[in-house]
């Protein structure tokens, strides 16, 4: 355990300067572009190669390859190495094949991303052009995804963790070359192709330092069964690891008839994501190679086990999370965005979608855990038919809720469906006898969110007095007084932890009871 949990802060540190540069991107944009067409137009060009680096990259590749290989590792290293280095080969050419596909194909896949656009000719136009620039970038990003997995799976995280931060770098450096707005939104997709080749001979450099041996020249014919059956299980398994970002895409080609929507839409995703993601790389990154390593046929109680604490230890951070950020949205908006050409409405929508989207984020984190046993028991099918049936709900969920609310529906449809998925992969986990849920987790988990609303109530209660300092106060007084509140939050959370028993401080380590 203490392993995982030094594993665990590695990649949280790395985690976290990605996602501080990722969050100054983000407010580099927005101040720049506002919630305006060409926002909306800059956010698609950002997000399509990320899509599919999500998926294949960090989704896919990470949670079918990691225990593959280790599982190979277990039995004789040296076929696990002609293994990976196929793999690699096989994705070298499936990714520049992809590439080309995309590129040629841009009209209609630009199209489909944000159908609002076909009314605007200019503006689809410009989407197209600026696609076909970035899209490169995701033949650069696979390869390294493949190979941090491989670097995680060795225990090497941290090269890996803040490998990302690099995109973030290389937007914000090609956007500063001008002042000109419309010339540095030309200049966003050679800032991503520009990081992608950044971000490859970064990992590659950490790759070749640890001596693993991958890339490496060798036979495609070689054990090529156990290949064949990996590259069979890809496709569900991107599917089911991306399911979030399948559902962004379809919420974004929704969004896209609402003026502004897309840029509100990713604003709001960029800050939620921030602590998502935190979680969800621990879930993917440490705790699903260590549970790999576990041979399932003599040690499944084991991995129960450490499901179990899992549980706990994403339930304790998930649940304060979003109470409190949902709790003082408007504040946390305004710091992060409200600066330049972004307005106090388009804060107060942000900081609208923010909230609703919040209100998901425990199963956002959930899933990424549930998802973990079906990988490590290699069960793709099943996460692949949860994962179809899921979008397509979570589709007409979006629309029947934007007649309601407008696009503020979309992300209340994404969160309480996946609530929905993570009761149904619970379900099915426990059928599979894959895990075994005791009542003292339900109570758990159930304390700790009583206590997280406790939490956020008197943070919203603090905010509402504070309302007329925020109003009329400077940028460097609203930041002090937010930070101030995410004290007290903490504090307040602290507190009710402790009290309840839910964790117990010694001299050198905080312990889960």
């Amino acid at each position: 355990m203490r392993s995982l949990v030094k594993s665990s802060v590695i990649v949280v540190i790395g985690t976290v300067l990605c996602k501080i540069l990722g969050l100054v991107r983000e407010l580099y944009v927005a101040s720049t572009f506002g919630s305006s067409n060409l926002a909306d137009v800059v956010n698609v060009v950002l997000r399509l190669p990320n899509f599919f680096r999500r998926i294949f990259s960090e989704g896919a590749l990470s949670s079918v390859f990691i225990p593959v290989f280790n599982a190979k590792s277990r039995e004789n290293k040296k076929d696990a190495l002609i293994f990976a280095n196929q793999i690699f080969f096989y994705l070298l050419i499936f990714s520049g094949v992809f590439v080309i596909l995309v590129e040629i194909f841009m009209p209609v896949i630009a199209s489909l991303l944000a159908p609002g656009f076909i009314a605007n000719s200019d503006q689809l136009c410009t989407t197209v052009r600026l696609c076909r620039v970035s899209i490169p970038y995701l033949f650069f990003v696979t390869l390294v995804g493949f190979l941090s997995s491989v670097l995680n799976s060795y225990g090497y995280f941290f090269a890996a963790s803040i490998n990302p931060s690099l995109m973030s770098i290389g937007v914000i450096a090609a956007m500063s070359f001008t002042d000109n707005v419309s010339v540095k939104a030309k200049f966003v997709p050679f800032g991503l192709v520009i990081a992608g080749i950044l971000q490859l001979s970064f990992v590659m450099y950490n790759v070749r330092c640890v001596n693993i041996g991958v890339p490496k020249r060798v036979s495609l014919t070689e054990n090529s069964d156990s290949t064949k059956k990996f590259l069979c299980k890809l496709l569900p398994a991107g599917m089911a690891s991306g399911a979030t970002q399948i559902q962004i895409i379809i919420s974004q080609s929704i969004a896209s008839f609402f003026p502004g929507a897309i840029s509100i839409l990713g604003y709001a995703e960029r800050i939620y994501q921030f602590p998502l993601s935190l979680l969800g790389v621990i879930c993917s990154s440490v705790l699903l190679p260590a549970m790999s390593k576990i041979n399932v046929k003599y040690d499944s109680s084991k991995i129960s086990h450490m499901q179990m604490r899992s549980i706990k230890l994403v339930s304790l951070i998930s649940f304060p999370c979003a109470i409190g950020m949902a709790a003082i949205s408007i504040p946390i908006v305004q710091c992060i965005y409200q600066h330049g050409n972004f307005s106090f409405e388009s804060t107060k929508s942000v900081a609208i979608t923010f909230s609703l989207f919040a209100l998901g984020l425990p199963a956002f984190v959930l899933i990424k855990l549930f998802n973990n046993l079906f990988y490590v028991y290699q069960d793709t099918k099943t996460l692949f038919r949860v994962t179809c049936v899921s979008i397509v709900i979570n589709t007409l969920a979006n629309i029947i809720l934007i007649q309601y609310m407008g696009y503020f529906g979309i992300s209340l449809g994404s969160s309480l469906i996946s609530w929905v998925q993570l009761i149904w992969l619970v379900h099915l986990s426990v059928k599979k006898k894959y895990l075994s849920i005791k009542r003292y987790i339900i109570i758990w988990c159930l304390e700790v969110f009583f206590i997280s609303s406790v939490m956020g109530g008197m943070l919203h209660v603090s905010y509402l007095i504070l309302t007329p300092y925020f109003n009329s106060a400077s940028f460097f007084v609203r930041l002090i007084l937010t930070f101030g509140l995410l004290f007290l939050g903490i504090i307040t959370y602290l507190c009710g932890v402790l009290l309840f028993g839910k964790i117990s401080i010694g001299k050198r380590s905080i312990v889960l009871l």
